[in-house]
């Protein structure tokens, strides 16, 4: 099952999916990273990661290619698979970190393809932050029917969902040496939004706990709100 797609200029889109990924049916070659194995195809994780074919030629037949961690120091095996999927079917799942895309995924995977210069992918999770904020920005204001004032009433499941996930995702970006695109898609995507964080109760939270948060108000100018 297929939930959203996202996709840079020319290029097929990236679905997004919730159904489990364990490797490709047809797959010559099995990675073992920190436990987890998947089957992949040969000339697909070549062409990404070159320095694979050196553990491939020192690897008896029919044995794992252990790939090592510091190789992807950062990256954990839940991600790796992520990565590993995306290279074989244009899929990422939609589940990685919450029970569908969210700003943390794609920050996250921005992180990823940051990492090993995977330029389309970090253009396509630009593009998902821009829309998603924009989907955010579509749903229903408010829901409470007994309270005459919007701002009184708290925001409803998915949106708050999404508004903790923008908050969870403006942390991880201070916290890793990042494009500054990326950085810029997430404060823009943080203004865009402010009235509807305003009504966050875990936004002052934020704010009152992490000296980010509170660099993050102000940048969006809610500090004035």
């Amino acid at each position: 099952m297929v939930r959203a797609t996202c996709s840079s200029a020319g290029d097929k889109p990236i679905s997004w999916t919730n159904e489990a990924w364990n490797g490709d049916p047809s797959g010559e070659v099995t990675l073992e990273f920190e436990g987890y194995t998947w089957a992949v195809k040969r000339d697909v994780v070549v062409a990404q990661f070159p320095w694979i074919k050196a553990a491939m030629a020192t690897t008896k037949p029919g044995c794992q290619v252990v790939v090592h961690p510091c190789a992807f120091m950062g990256i954990c095996p839940r991600l790796f698979s992520a990565l590993l999927q995306y290279l074989h079917t244009n899929e990422l799942p939609s589940n990685l970190w919450e029970d569908q895309p969210s700003f943390l995924t794609f920050v996250n995977m921005y992180y990823v393809a940051e990492r090993f210069g995977m330029t389309r992918l970090k253009l396509s999770m630009i593009k998902c932050v821009d829309r998603l904020a924009r989907h955010v920005l579509s749903l229903p204001e408010h829901h409470c029917s007994h309270c005459p004032l919007a701002q009184q009433a708290d925001p409803d499941w998915e949106e708050r969902q999404h508004l903790a996930s923008l908050l969870r995702a403006v942390l991880v970006v201070e916290e890793q040496p990042w494009s500054a695109k990326m950085i810029k898609a997430v404060y823009d995507a943080g203004d865009r939004m402010k009235i509807r964080l305003m009504r966050l109760p875990e936004f002052c939270d934020f704010v009152e706990r992490f000296a980010v948060g509170n660099n993050f108000a102000r940048a969006i100018g809610m500090h004035r709100l």
